[in-house]
C-alpha cells in the first residue's frame, strides 16, 4: 500500500503540474485561456479513451506489468515536457501541437492508474479492509496533490518551468523502478506472503495456488452487454462523470484564477491550491476506515453507499469560492465566483 500511495502521489504530481506551470507557458508562448484549455484536454482524452484498454489488460497479464508499462509512458510524457519547442521544431510541427501530443500520451499513461490500483486493492487486501485501503489510496493522491502546487512553484521561480516537469519525471521513474522491483501480481505468487497472510486475505489459498490465480484473473469473456444493462454501473458513470467535472475545473484552472483573477502571487496560490488536497489526504483514510464500519454492522452495499452520499452530500453543499471579499489585491473583481 506505500508503494500504491506513491503511485498515486506522482500520478496527481503529473497531472496536476502543468496548471501550476501553465502560466509560465502560456506567457512564453503567448497562448491564450481557450488555447490552454486544449492543452489541458489533451490529457483528458488520453485519460478517457484508454481507460477501458488499460483494464482489459490488466486483467489478462495482471497489474505489475500493466502499471510498470503505464508509468513509463506518463513519465516519459512529463520528461519530454521540457523539450516541446525542440522537438516541434525537429518533427515541423506548431509547439501548440506538440503540448497537446506530449500531454495525449500523459494521459494515456496515467488512464491505467486507477483501474490497476484498484485490481491491486482487490487482490491484496480481504472484504473487510477494502474501504480503508481505498481510502489509502486517495490519500497518497491527496498527497501528491498537496506538494505539487507549492514543488512546481518553488522549481519555477528559481529553475524554470522545464526543471519542473524534468523532476516530476524523475520522480515518477523512480516509483516505477519500486513498483517493478517490489511488486508481484497477487499475493500468491510474492516469496514475502506467507500462508498465515494469505487466510486473511483470500481464506483458502496458498502459496502458488493455481486455481486461486486463475479466479483472480476473472472470466475470459467481458459480459458487456450485462454491465450496460446494469443501473449500478450507470449510476458510478454517472457519479464520475458529476464528480470529475467539478474535479477537473479545479484542477486545471484554480491556480490560473487565483494568480490572474485574485492577484495572488506564485507561492501564495500555490498554498490555496493545495489545500483542498491536504483535506483529501488526511481525510480520506477516514473515510475509508467509517465506509469499512459501517458495512460490518449493515452490509456492504448500504456501508459503501452511506460513505458516498455523506462525502459527496456535504462537498456538493460548499459551492462558494473559499476567498471571501476584499481578502485579495484585485477588489475591483471580488465579486466574482469560481
Amino acid at each position: 500500500m506505500g508503494i500504491v500511495m506513491a503511485i498515486m502521489a506522482v500520478t496527481a504530481l503529473n497531472r496536476l503540474n502543468l496548471s501550476i506551470a501553465g502560466k509560465a507557458i502560456a506567457e512564453k508562448f503567448s497562448f491564450n485561456a481557450v488555447i490552454m484549455g486544449t492543452v489541458f484536454s489533451a490529457f483528458l482524452w488520453g485519460y478517457g479513451l484508454f481507460q477501458i484498454p488499460w483494464g482489459y489488460v490488466c486483467d489478462r497479464v495482471g497489474p505489475r506489468r500493466t502499471l510498470t508499462a503505464a508509468m513509463l509512458c506518463f513519465a516519459a510524457g512529463a520528461a519530454a515536457m521540457g523539450s516541446v519547442p525542440r522537438l516541434a521544431a525537429i518533427a515541423g510541427i506548431s509547439v501548440l501541437t506538440g503540448f497537446q501530443l506530449v500531454r495525449f500520451l500523459t494521459g494515456v499513461g496515467e488512464a491505467a492508474i486507477s483501474s490497476n490500483v484498484t485490481r491491486v486493492i482487490a487482490s491484496w487486501t480481504s472484504l473487510r479492509e477494502r474501504g480503508f485501503a481505498s481510502g489509502l489510496q486517495v490519500c497518497g493522491l491527496g498527497l501528491g496533490g498537496t506538494l505539487t502546487p507549492v514543488l512546481i512553484a518553488w522549481m519555477m521561480v528559481h529553475w524554470g518551468w522545464q526543471a519542473a516537469f524534468e523532476v516530476c519525471a524523475v520522480l515518477a521513474f523512480v516509483v516505477v523502478a519500486a513498483w517493478h522491483t517490489h511488486a508481484t501480481d497477487w499475493p500468491e505468487e510474492h516469496s514475502s506472503v506467507n500462508d498465515a497472510e494469505l487466510q486473511i486475505i483470500h481464506p483458502g489459498s496458498r502459496k502458488g495456488d493455481v486455481g486461486a490465480l486463475s479466479t483472480h484473473r476473472g472470466a475470459t469473456s467481458i459480459p458487456w452487454l450485462k454491465m450496460l444493462g446494469n443501473l449500478s454501473v450507470w449510476g458510478l458513470i454517472l457519479g464520475y462523470g458529476l464528480q470529475g467535472y467539478t474535479f477537473y475545473v479545479y484542477y486545471n484552472w484554480f491556480y490560473f484564477y487565483a494568480v490572474k483573477v485574485r492577484g495572488l502571487g506564485i507561492m501564495q496560490a500555490a498554498a490555496w491550491t493545495s489545500a483542498p488536497f491536504l483535506a483529501m489526504a488526511l481525510l480520506s483514510p477516514v473515510g475509508g476506515w467509517f465506509s469499512d464500519r459501517l458495512a460490518r454492522v449493515t452490509d456492504r452495499r448500504k456501508g459503501r453507499l452511506a460513505a458516498v452520499w455523506l462525502g459527496m452530500g456535504l462537498a456538493s453543499l460548499w459551492r462558494k469560492s473559499p476567498f471571501r471579499d476584499g481578502d485579495c489585491a484585485s477588489n475591483d473583481r471580488v465579486g466574482r465566483r469560481f
